[in-house]
């Protein structure tokens, strides 16, 4: 039986991992971009979140890419996030193309307040694409992780480079 319930959860599992989640506006099919700015998430659990895109984006070879540390170092006034108007502005600073937003919601229910009498911890990471000029988006990518058997930053960093697999296939898109 329990031969069986592993089968059967790693197939769930394999099944979901190999779904995309990209929306892509195909009307930047053949724009070509050079760079881009990642702006740093904000929010609870957001170093985590910053750190993942921060390692899993920098080493981008088509594109350059200005981090999120980068930004927070040379743009941040304390304030805890950027308004689109100041995203718009450093991008055009910075001569970047694009925007990339990230936004995370975490749940945490404790096995009291459960329906199933366990701890469960639910992550949704949502990233959002945006032309730097009109500010219009070009690609999202979201992706929701949950697991009674994983702490939060592993549910967190699942999510976040599902999500990010995706982002990474538009910016291909939009590369020379």
């Amino acid at each position: 039986m329990t031969l069986l319930r592993n089968a059967i959860i790693i197939s769930a599992c394999l099944l979901v991992i190999s779904c995309s989640n990209l929306a892509f506006n195909e009307r930047y099919e053949n724009i070509k971009w050079n760079s881009i700015v990642v702006f740093p998430a904000t929010g609870a659990h957001s170093a985590e979140l910053t750190n993942i895109l921060e390692h899993n984006l920098i080493s981008s070879e088509n594109m350059v890419v200005f981090s999120p540390k980068y930004v927070e170092d040379n743009y941040s006034n304390g304030n805890a996030g950027f308004d689109i108007s100041e995203m718009k502005s450093i991008a055009s600073n910075l001569g970047a193309n694009g925007i990339l937003i990230t936004e995370l919601s975490v749940s945490e229910t404790e096995s009291y307040k459960s329906n199933i009498g366990v701890d469960s911890v639910s992550a949704v990471v949502f990233y959002r694409l945006i032309d730097a000029d009109t500010g219009l988006t070009v690609a999202t990518s979201s992706k929701e992780e949950s697991s009674i058997f994983s702490d939060s930053k592993t549910v967190i960093e699942n999510a976040a480079l599902s999500a990010l697999g995706d982002i990474e296939s538009a910016l291909d898109k939009l590369s020379d």
